[in-house]
């Protein structure tokens, strides 16, 4: 039984290798319904991630029931935090990850995934009292953001319905790494490259004065090179949250603890 045409194959193949891809490079990636097959746009764009904190322990938990709620709960809120915006390009679910990706040509555009990454950030709070009311146990993440220049093409067999977008760049990959460092040892959940925090720094700055500088954490490895930490939360939201659940029955030194526990 042939399963696979592979001399049709070869002729696909030939035929992709020696066709000619137009890059259409600007600030602004098309949204997906523009883009076009044999065209590859290249643009500012800035991915964010946000990593569950040793979700190996969470989806091993025997409770699998409880196990499902919690990630559902988590998945559907930081979905809707992520969506919505007019430079959005992709969302979607990695393994224990989601992610956004946003065409971020201007400086407040990358403000505003900082924003998003920040409401995100408030909302752990908020999910985790909700747990706790519950006796559920708590969950932790890390939130990575990097700005780059990335190359979007189409990618797939279009005649069959297969196919999706490919981003081809630096900006994904390293938000995925530095959520990998946030909520761990030390360093706080917010995690961005340096490219992100020059962008941003400046309307910091502007807005707060030099306080602002106190709030970001400057890191560097070999593996990540340099980068920034904060802990910045939507002191509204985080002021809501403290009078939504003003009566809670939850030791906060049993929270804290249940929290290292999971991170």
């Amino acid at each position: 039984m042939l399963f696979y045409d592979y001399e049709a194959g070869k002729k696909r193949i030939d035929c992709i290798l020696a066709s000619q891809i137009e890059i259409v490079e600007q600030d602004k990636i098309p949204p997906e319904d523009v883009l076009v097959m044999r065209k590859g746009y290249y643009g500012l764009v800035t991915a964010l991630y946000v990593n569950i904190r040793a979700s190996t322990a969470l989806f091993s938990d025997e409770d699998k029931l409880q196990t499902a709620k919690i990630i559902r709960s988590f998945t559907s809120e930081t979905i809707e935090i992520l969506r919505g915006f007019d430079f959005e390009r992709e969302i979607g679910i990695r393994g224990d990850c989601i992610y956004a990706i946003y065409t971020t040509p201007l400086q407040t555009d990358v403000n505003i995934v900082l924003d998003i990454a920040c409401y995100v950030n408030t909302f752990m709070k908020m999910l985790n009292l909700q747990l706790a009311k519950r006796e559920l146990p708590p969950i932790s993440v890390g939130i990575g953001i990097a700005t780059d220049r990335e190359m979007v093409i189409n990618a797939g067999r279009k005649e069959v319905g297969i196919n999706d977008r490919i981003w081809i760049g630096n900006a994904g990959k390293d938000a995925l790494n530095l959520s990998y460092v946030g909520n761990k040892d030390g360093v706080e959940p917010i995690v961005m490259s340096d490219a992100t925090f020059d962008s941003i720094i400046g309307h910091y700055l502007s807005e707060y004065g030099e306080k602002a500088r106190e709030w970001f954490f400057q890191r560097s490895t070999q593996h990540l090179g340099t980068f920034y930490d904060t802990g910045l939360i939507i002191s509204d939201y985080s002021e809501w949250i403290e009078k939504e659940f003003h009566d809670i029955r939850v030791f906060r030194d049993e929270f804290e603890e249940l929290l290292v526990q999971y991170s």
